[in-house]
């Protein structure tokens, strides 16, 4: 017992090249050859069966088992849809003693494929029926290296019929004219076959298919291993081209493992249908492009995407086109919005929503624009355009590529004779509702409204703000301080009307420094979408000295045309958002030549300015003061001057100023000479430098109105006036000629213990009191009174 086996060997010939004959000539040395070993001889008299599972790869405990004793390599799996035949062996093991016999009898019969039965039964399970599921988000690229080996031409109708009799079709598609059919689908390097119907045509006129068949499909249990103790079904590895179908065992599966399928890439409706209640986890092949959403219908279990083997996995990550795991992440096509279909772990279908025509504008029915300036009316009739006026949607359309339509009205009431369409370049004055008589409908039973109007995508634009905005776009300092690394915002200012709105930065300028942009695509499906964007930049020192200005341009792509349709003088610019790098061996210095000029340009303008104010005040005080200022040589005195009068800081004089009597007052104690006992400087000598006068002119018709004519004997002079202290000295009589000593010089005598200081401060105030006084002065619009002055 123990000693004798049955090897049953079948011979894969999914990889011989030969082209001799040996690729179907026993014994098959130029085939894969797959052992599966069987004891026997143990029990005498019993007949048993043998079942074993279709399943091979160069795994020992594969049920059949690549030994490599004899045949090629090949790929390493047994493939079904190749098998060119099998062998028997018997075998006997060298464990006994030498001599010893092995005998017995084996009889061998009912070799078949036999379908698996409900645990229990004796009875063959009833399979459900084939059938061919269209999938109308999917299209697929028919070239042969993408798995298509055969093409019925001119029979697209039947193309889904033809591969249900194909014993080894999986997948079908439809071009409306011919038929292409694929046993399992294929990669090629970065090339898929798995697309999205992403346009009209596509969608009317082919059609993508995957047969759910229980045979070619198979079962979990016979395609896959089963392990009821740790309630698994591992597909790992197995090279899937389809999920299995039926699981025929009494327990209850908890995890399905379908990771490391290369060509696993669609994942069809009801996959899952046989144990989709009781899964928990669900690891899918990163290879899958393409999940209907119909497939984790029931599935509550946590789905996990396979990710690099040496990585670990991350739940959510997902390379679908049709399905993302979070809102920041986009779909294989622009034109896919955010759908209602629940989905587990948080992931969401794609909403497909194709071009037609108008779809991009926005409709208001029974409104209709007042006074609107018209570009053009189309009617059925009119010789051009004249579709526009066979629908809202055509009259739109044609306004969206007119480029000054602006607004558009299309009036389909029934009892007008012929539709139109209004192509507006504005809105007109007013809005108004034209509801709800039965004239203002569109037929007679009331069910469509008779006026709609609405805004083409370039008004949408303008007017309801449906653009892409950037926060900041300008301002933005990379240096030191923030290591080189800023970040933006991107928000939508309304919603799309369909799909998403994809924004991808990318750098105008480098400078040679190296930039890094993430993420690489920004994704917004609604106004509630923000993305923010990272720059970062690098190798800072290429840049030089100077600062420099980084320009990132995001590329808008958006499947509702409002977000694109920025106009000419807007779209250069439109995306561009402006980064200033300051170096950092340069970051202080350069900040400094940022905020220095800030602060000392409006500084040198303000103090230009008051210098500038300053100037021009003086001017003009000069000019003013010009009205009584007299130069000394003008006054002429007589040889003994007359005295008129006396105050307490001077004496009043008679002189002649250009031919009128004028008085002359000494109002301004003359400089300290050298000696204490030098008398005062006369203002009358010839040849002086200015003096200080007020000259009070008189008028020739009353000249004793404000002169007297008394003589002064002596004058008594005190300088408590500027805090000084002085001797009273009574004067002797003024003497009558023009010596240098002057006329006052023998008036006042003043202390020999002055100080100097205090007399020049007492001076120059009475001076500007003098100079104040001769201002208001001069200000006097009396008749008979001009006052003018002179001083030094």
């Amino acid at each position: 017992a123990g000693r004798a086996h049955l090897r049953l060997i079948l011979l894969d010939g999914s990889d011989c090249i030969s082209s001799d004959g040996e690729c179907v000539s026993y014994p098959g040395q130029s085939l894969e050859n797959y052992y599966s070993f069987h004891y026997m001889l143990d029990t005498m008299g019993e007949r048993g069966q043998i079942k074993v599972p279709l399943v091979g790869t160069s795994d020992p405990e594969s049920p059949f088992y690549r030994t490599g004793w004899t045949g090629v390599v090949g790929n390493g799996r047994l493939d079904k849809d190749v098998i060119r035949g099998f062998r028997l062996e018997i075998s006997v093991d060298s464990a006994g003693e030498i001599g010893s016999l092995v005998s017995g009898v084996v009889a061998l019969g009912n070799l078949s494929a036999v379908l698996p039965a409900t645990a229990g039964a004796n009875a063959m399970q009833e399979l459900p029926e084939a059938k061919c599921v269209f999938e109308p988000d999917l299209h697929l690229s028919t070239e042969a290296s993408f798995g298509f080996n055969r093409k019925v031409e001119f029979v697209g109708s039947r193309c889904c019929e033809i591969c249900l009799e194909d014993a080894q079709c999986l997948f079908a598609q439809d071009t409306a004219r011919h038929c292409f059919l694929s046993p399992g689908l294929e990669e090629t390097g970065a090339l898929s076959p798995v697309q999205l119907a992403n346009t009209e045509f596509l969608r009317s006129t082919t059609g993508s298919y995957w047969i759910d068949d229980p045979v070619k499909r198979g079962d979990f249990c016979s395609v896959c291993s089963c392990d009821e103790e740790r309630g698994m079904i591992d597909c790992r590895e197995r090279d899937l081209a389809i999920v299995p179908k039926t699981f025929n065992e009494l327990w209850e599966p908890k995890i399905l493992d379908l990771r490391y399928n290369s060509r696993l890439l669609i994942i069809g409706k009801d996959s899952f249908q046989a144990i989709a209640t009781s899964l928990q986890e669900l690891y899918l092949p990163k290879a899958a492009q393409f999940i209907s959403p119909d497939a984790l219908d029931e599935i509550s279990a946590n789905v996990v995407f396979e990710v690099d083997r040496e990585q670990e996995f991350v739940i959510g990550k997902s390379s679908p086109l049709n399905v993302i795991s979070s809102k920041t992440e986009s779909f294989g096509d622009v034109c896919c919005g955010i759908s209602d279909i629940a989905a587990p772990s948080s992931f969401s279908f794609c909403k497909l929503e194709v071009f037609v025509p108008g779809i991009d504008s926005t409709y208001v029915p029974f409104l209709q624009y007042v006074d609107a300036p018209q570009l053009r009316e189309i009617r059925p009739s009119s010789s051009f355009m004249s579709e526009a006026a066979q629908s809202p949607q055509l009259c739109a359309e044609y306004c969206a590529i007119s480029s000054k339509c602006r607004y558009f009205s299309y009036d389909a009431r029934w009892k007008e004779s012929e539709h139109r369409c209004n192509l507006l370049a504005s809105n007109g004055t007013r809005s108004e509702e034209v509801c709800c008589d039965i004239d203002d409908f569109g037929d007679k039973e009331g069910t469509t409204a008779g006026w709609t109007s609405g805004r083409p995508p370039r008004t949408r634009y303008e007017e309801d703000d449906a653009k892409v905005k950037f926060s900041p776009r300008q301002g933005l300092v990379a240096s030191e301080q923030n290591n080189f690394e800023v970040h933006y915002e991107i928000t939508l200012g309304a919603d799309p009307l369909r799909g998403a709105v994809w924004v991808e930065p990318q750098i105008r300028n480098t400078d040679d420094f190296q930039v890094t942009i993430s993420p690489q695509r920004v994704a917004l499906y609604d106004t509630f979408s923000t993305a923010t964007v990272q720059v970062i930049i690098s190798n800072i020192h290429t840049i030089g000295k100077g600062m420099a200005t980084l320009v990132v341009d995001n590329i808008i792509t958006s499947c509702d045309a409002a977000f694109t349709s920025a106009p000419l003088t807007e779209l250069a610019d439109s995306g561009a958002v402006y980064i200033d790098v300051i170096p950092p061996f340069q970051g202080n210095d350069q900040t400094a030549k940022v905020i220095l000029p800030a602060i000392l340009v409006p500084l040198f303008l303000f103090t230009f300015l008051t210098i500038c104010g300053y100037i021009l005040f003086k001017k003009k005080r000069r000019e003013a003061d010009s009205v009584w200022r007299v130069l000394p040589s003008e006054l002429k005195f007589k040889p003994e001057p007359e005295i008129l009068g006396r105050g307490t800081f001077g004496v009043v004089v008679l002189a002649e100023y250009r031919g009128s009597p004028v008085a002359v007052k000494r109002v301004i104690p003359p400089k300290r000479g050298g000696d204490n006992d030098s008398t005062l400087s006369s203002v009358f000598s010839r040849g002086q430098s200015t003096k200080d006068f007020e000259l009070a002119f008189q008028d020739s018709a009353h000249p004793n109105d404000f002169l007297t004519n008394e003589k002064i004997d002596e004058d008594q002079f005190t300088d408590e006036e500027s805090g000084t202290k002085s001797a009273s000295t009574k004067s002797p009589p003024i003497r009558g000629d023009n010596s240098r000593e002057g006329l006052l010089s023998g008036f006042f005598q003043l202390s020999t213990h002055k100080n100097m200081t205090t007399r020049k401060a007492t001076r120059n105030r009475l001076k500007q009191n003098f100079i104040s006084e001769m201002r208001i002065l001069s200000k006097l619009r009396h008749p008979c009174i001009t006052t003018v002055s002179c001083y030094g």
